[in-house]
């Protein structure tokens, strides 16, 4: 069995009858844990509630989605703010929220002293300073979403966008060509350089963690797809559903860290429930998968873990329950 080094997850823990809510206002904090793979154990180093004044004023939600781990600072983003961390004390040292940010889904600094910042619900990258003054924007799809609201909305107010029209996820930042995940076109675009798409057609991207030239990314279906960022082609794809081989869903696939030796851990999350188009579209394929066949009944899904896998032997090494430490979505794996 392969354990790993300590490790920090980012997610949060759920309302009480969070399946009556709507996605959007179903978690009510936002949570870090560190997890200790060989001790299996977990402990609550961080946790978050936004303020009023940057959070809709009827449904909130507080959850921590994809962060970062960079020379001993945590870069983490709620729904709609960006707070950096001492990733030794926890203690914030700087937080930003501006009036663009509305699900926000991911965030990493640059180079320059600047953080990109993926604005799910406008469909959007931006770069915004640590002063909160945003420098770049680049949308994801052919148009910009905000025409849509009156001039001058804050979106923080908002409670949700959707439907969204591809629903990016997260941006992987390989040499200056800044990579976002795309939901609804199943796919990797590069926002600042006119080059071709990365298609990742088995399934809805999440996150694509670089280490070196690779990209290793999840789909929400249970995938890891490996790319060569160099040139730009799919080079490995597994199936985890396949190595769980449970007669359940193995969970809304999304996280991934990749390990010295080889193996990934990778985060699964519980099936929540939702009526939006493409959960319901992904929830019949899981169906298939679980039950051979189509089917209209909703498979029951494992709970909240992260799993560690060999992916070349097609093996599952141990797996970690996290619901019994309160986090029901478990978004980084840092």
């Amino acid at each position: 069995m392969s354990t790993a080094a300590p490790v920090l997850l980012t997610g949060g823990t759920a309302r009480k009858k969070a399946s009556k809510l709507p996605e959007w206002g179903s978690f009510e904090r936002a949570i870090v844990l560190a997890a200790d793979p060989a001790k299996m154990t977990t402990r609550l180093v961080f946790e978050h509630v936004s303020p009023p004044e940057v959070c809709p004023d009827t449904t909130k939600s507080f959850v921590f989605k994809a962060g970062e781990l960079i020379d001993g600072r945590l870069y983490l983003c709620s729904q709609t703010e960006v707070l950096v961390l001492d990733a030794q004390a926890f203690k914030p040292l700087t937080y930003i929220s501006v009036p663009i940010f509305n699900d926000l889904h991911h965030v990493v600094p640059t180079g320059r002293g600047t953080y990109l910042v993926v604005v799910t619900g406008l469909e959007m990258l931006v770069e915004v300073t640590p002063e909160g003054t945003v420098i770049n924007e680049w949308m994801v799809i052919d148009q910009d979403v905000r025409h849509r609201w009156q001039v001058g909305t804050d979106f923080r107010k908002v409670p949700t966008t959707k439907p969204h029209l591809s629903h990016p996820n997260f941006v992987t930042v390989y040499r200056d060509e800044f990579w976002v995940t795309r939901h609804k076109q199943k796919d990797a675009i590069c926002v600042n350089k006119p080059l071709p798409p990365l298609s990742i057609e088995v399934g809805h991207p999440h996150d694509g963690v670089l280490v070196g030239d690779l990209a290793y990314f999840t789909t929400v279906n249970s995938m890891v797809v490996i790319a060569d960022m160099k040139s730009r082609k799919i080079v490995k794809t597994f199936d985890l559903g396949k190595i769980i081989d449970a007669a359940a869903s193995p969970g809304w696939c999304r996280g991934i860290r990749v390990l010295d030796d080889g193996k990934v851990i990778v985060g699964f999350s519980r099936l929540r429930v939702s009526k939006s188009q493409e959960y319901l579209d992904w929830l019949k394929t899981m169906a298939k998968r679980v039950y051979a066949e189509p089917s209209t009944i909703v498979p029951p899904s494992l709970p909240t873990r992260i799993d560690c896998f060999d992916l070349d032997r097609g093996t599952r090494e141990w797996s970690m329950n996290l619901e019994q430490h309160d986090m029901h979505a478990v978004f980084s794996i840092l």
